[in-house]
């Protein structure tokens, strides 16, 4: 049981470091909001995987730090875009409206 939380964990934290790279390399603001709708599902899933026992408190904790580097480094880059394209734009507004 221990191994498949284990490998659970791993899933869901190579998930969020693939999003935080591409999130870092987006130019656009509308790419941003699909990052941060997936981090929200990640943090569905694992809320669920936790309920049912398919991850431990502690991996969850460890994943649910990733998640957070994730998601605060998808707004600034959402700030950042922000503030270069238009600060208007209803994606950043959607970001930062949910945090």
């Amino acid at each position: 049981m221990q191994r498949e939380q284990k490998t659970n964990a791993d899933q869901y934290s190579n998930r969020v470091v693939a999003l935080i790279s591409w999130s870092a390399k987006v130019n656009s603001l509308a790419p941003l909001d699909e990052t941060w709708r997936e981090l929200l599902k990640i943090l569905t899933e694992a809320v669920r995987d936790l309920d049912a026992d398919k991850l431990s408190e502690e991996s969850f904790n460890s994943v649910r730090v990733i998640l957070q580097i994730g998601m605060e480094v998808t707004k600034e880059r959402c700030a950042f875009l922000s503030s270069t394209i238009d600060a208007t734009s209803p994606v950043a507004g959607s970001i930062h409206s949910t945090v």
